[in-house]
């Protein structure tokens, strides 16, 4: 299960910003990579204090 948690914070440091580096626009791909930062650690979040206990 620990690993399954790191390979998911590897994801938000690596793929997220990829996911927001395609903007022509670097302001708009900023403020898109910090929006999918903030939604992952909230759903992140969510998931250690709910999901994670009942496993």
């Amino acid at each position: 299960m620990a690993k399954a948690i790191l390979v998911s914070i590897l994801f938000a440091h690596v793929v997220l910003p990829t996911l927001a580096a395609g903007s022509s626009d670097a302001g708009r791909g900023l403020r898109r990579t910090v929006a999918y930062t903030v939604g992952f650690n909230l759903l992140y979040l969510l998931a250690l204090t709910i999901v994670y206990p009942h496993l």
